[in-house]
C-alpha cells in the first residue's frame, strides 16, 4: 500500500506567519522554519517542512494571489511550482510527470488519479459517492455490498470496510449520501431504499423502499436534495420535492439528453444546474456532462469529458459538493478502480 501525503511547500511572499512560535521539539530538529504559516490552511510540522492543506488559500491554487507570490504544492497527485501573474491569478507548471497543474482560469477537468488505499482490493470497487466534507466515501465492493472508508483533512482515503449496517446477502449498489451525511439512498435487489443514521459517526438505520422511485435506479441528489436524478432502461429521469420530507414527483425523462446509447450513473451538482453521466454513446463508457440556466429550463447538449483514456471504461461519476472533484470508477488494470480528477474552477 503507497503512503499518501498532501503538502504545500511555500516560499517568497506567499507565506505570512502567525506570531505563536513553532513546537520546541521541531525548533531543535530544525525541521521547519518559524512559526507555522497563516492563511494556508491546516499546517503540520513533518521532517521536509511544514506541510499545509492549501497555497494561498487555495488546494490546489486557483484563485486571486498578489503578483509576485510563489509557492511549491505538492499531494499524492500533483507536483506543480506556482507563481502569482501580472493579473493576480495562479500560474502553475507541472514538474511531475503525469500532473495536471492549477492555471489560474476556469478549468475542465483533468486527467484520472487513483483514489488512494481505498481501491486497492483485486475486486471491482464501482459508484462513489462522497460526503460534503469530503471525508467519508461510499462504495460498491466485493461481493455487490456497500463500502465505506475515511480520511482526515489532509489524508488520502484509507482501506476500506464492508458496511455490515448497509449490506445484506442481496446485492447494493449506487449508493447517494445526502448533504448532510445522514441519509444515504441506494438500490438494494434492483429497489430504491433509504437509509438514516441520527449523526456521521452512527450506524445506520434499516433501509425502507422509497415506493414513488420503484423501477428506477442510480439516484442522484441536487439542489439542496430537493432534485433527484435517476436512470430507467439506459435514460436519464428528473424527479423534485417540496421539501426533503416530502415524496418525490412522477420521475420524467429528460429528454433533451435522450439518445440510442445506454445513459448511467448520473451526478446532479450542488446547484442542480450541472449533470455529469456516463454513456458509451462515443463507443466505450466516458463521462459526459451537460448543463442549464436554471432548475426550471433544459440541459445544453451533452458534451464528453477529456479524460485520455479513451480505450478504458469510465463510469459511475460523483461531484464533489463544491464541484470541483469529480469521483469515478474506470478499468484502466482491468478491474474497475476508484479514481479522481480535479479542476481548478467552475
Amino acid at each position: 500500500m503507497r503512503a499518501l501525503l498532501v503538502a504545500v511547500i511555500l516560499t517568497g511572499a506567499c507565506h505570512p506567519f502567525a506570531n505563536s512560535a513553532p513546537d520546541a521539539s521541531d525548533a531543535s530538529n530544525g525541521m521547519c522554519e518559524g512559526p507555522a504559516p497563516t492563511g494556508q490552511g491546516t499546517c503540520d510540522c513533518t521532517p521536509t517542512g511544514w506541510r499545509c492543506n492549501s497555497c494561498g488559500g487555495f488546494s490546489p491554487p486557483g484563485g486571486a494571489c498578489e503578483p509576485g507570490d510563489s509557492c511549491h504544492y505538492e499531494d499524492w497527485e500533483h507536483g506543480c511550482s506556482c507563481a502569482c501573474n501580472a493579473e493576480g491569478r495562479w500560474t502553475c507548471s507541472k514538474d511531475t510527470i503525469g500532473s495536471t497543474c492549477p492555471t489560474g482560469d476556469v478549468s475542465d477537468l483533468g486527467g484520472l488519479f487513483a483514489v488512494g488505499p481505498a481501491n486497492t482490493s483485486t475486486s471491482d470497487e464501482l459508484a462513489p459517492t462522497v460526503s460534503g466534507d469530503g471525508r467519508e466515501l461510499l462504495y460498491v465492493g466485493p461481493t455487490a455490498d456497500l463500502w465505506g472508508s475515511l480520511r482526515g483533512p489532509l489524508d488520502a482515503f484509507q482501506d476500506g470496510e464492508r458496511r455490515d449496517d448497509l449490506s445484506t446477502a442481496g446485492d447494493e449498489r449506487d449508493p447517494e449520501l445526502s448533504a448532510d451525511g445522514l441519509s444515504v439512498l441506494f438500490v438494494r435487489d434492483d429497489e430504491i431504499v433509504i437509509a438514516t443514521r441520527t449523526s456521521t459517526t452512527s450506524a445506520w438505520s434499516g433501509a425502507s423502499a422509497v415506493p414513488e422511485l420503484v423501477g428506477f435506479g442510480a439516484p442522484s441528489l441536487g439542489a439542496n436534495d430537493l432534485h433527484i436524478v435517476l436512470t430507467k432502461d439506459g435514460a436519464l429521469y428528473e424527479a423534485s420535492r417540496v421539501s426533503t420530507s416530502a415524496p418525490w414527483s412522477t420521475p420524467i425523462e429528460i429528454s433533451e439528453l435522450a439518445d440510442a446509447a445506454d445513459d448511467g450513473g448520473p451526478s446532479l451538482s450542488r446547484g442542480g444546474l450541472e449533470l455529469v453521466f456516463h454513456s458509451n454513446r462515443g463507443g466505450t463508457y466516458q463521462l459526459w456532462r451537460a448543463q442549464r440556466p436554471a432548475l426550471d429550463q433544459p440541459f445544453s447538449p451533452a458534451v464528453p469529458i477529456e479524460l485520455g483514456i479513451p480505450t478504458a471504461n469510465v463510469r459511475d461519476p460523483e461531484l464533489s459538493r463544491d464541484g470541483l472533484t469529480v469521483y469515478c470508477a474506470a478499468d484502466i488494470d482491468g478491474t474497475q478502480d476508484l479514481y479522481l480528477a480535479k479542476r481548478t474552477a467552475l
